[in-house]
């Protein structure tokens, strides 16, 4: 059994043109709460073979390294990664007088670090709507403006690098869905307990696993209180008919 949340259909005159025009499509679909196969169905839409026409009953285990492989996240979606984990780590008064989300809080730090999947940023805090973000030696002066926030969320434009675009970072219980021009998770960990490790980005901290797409757990191959090393099998899990260890 797998769970069907929707189905997207498009019409196009070729098969290249509706690969694309559902590409599009995909990119716009937000869906939050839950984990979904979106960017796994926008990297089998860009295969060559599947480009070509060349789909058959075996086509995702014969090209499982390919469709599986870890995608290298953009510069832009780690600035709207961290800039939406910041916004909506501020408080947040819908229609009040304090909408606009302001960077600075007494007590706290001008500068703070935040945690990406296994990506470290650390972010500046220049003014009300200004910070730079600096990762992979690289150093990303961010403007931040139209912030508009609820209780569940908040939407914005950056600008960064002459690029001007939106954002939406989308609170859940345990975690982040960032969405603008990519569409992520992101668990959320405290800038502070950063700090309270000395500074040390991950000295403590668990990190989360994650399965290529939503499936059926098979069996679980530990148990609590189980002493577990980075690279370790944990889960077994199926999906699509194929199996997946979850290390």
């Amino acid at each position: 059994l797998q769970n069907f949340l929707s189905k997207v259909v498009v019409w196009a005159p070729d098969r290249a043109a509706a690969a694309a025009k559902l590409d599009t499509a995909l990119a716009q679909t937000r869906i939050s709460g839950l984990p979904t196969n979106i960017d796994f169905v926008r990297t089998v839409l860009k295969h060559p073979e599947f480009v070509k026409g060349n789909v058959y009953t075996d086509f995702i285990p014969d090209h499982q390294k390919e469709l599986f492989a870890e995608v290298k996240k953009s510069d832009e979606e780690i600035v709207e990664g961290v800039v939406g984990l910041v916004l909506l780590s501020r408080p947040r008064h819908p229609n009040g007088p304090f909408e606009q989300i302001s960077f600075f809080r007494v007590n706290h730090a001008a500068e703070q670090t935040y945690k990406l999947g296994d990506k470290d940023a650390k972010v500046s805090f220049l003014s009300e709507s200004e910070m730079e973000v600096s990762f992979d030696g690289k150093v990303k002066f961010v403007t931040i403006n139209d912030v508009d926030c609820d209780e569940e969320g908040v939407r914005y434009t950056l600008e960064s690098d002459g690029h001007r675009w939106k954002a939406e970072a989308v609170q859940l219980q345990h975690s982040a869905l960032v969405h603008g021009s990519g569409q992520a998770e992101y668990h959320i960990i405290s800038p502070d307990s950063f700090e309270e490790e000395g500074g040390e980005v991950g000295s403590g901290v668990i990190q989360p696993s994650h399965a290529p797409m939503p499936g059926i757990i098979e069996k679980v191959l530990v148990k609590e209180g189980d002493e577990v090393r980075k690279g370790d099998p944990l889960v077994v899990m199926t999906a699509m008919k194929m199996e997946y260890i979850i290390r």
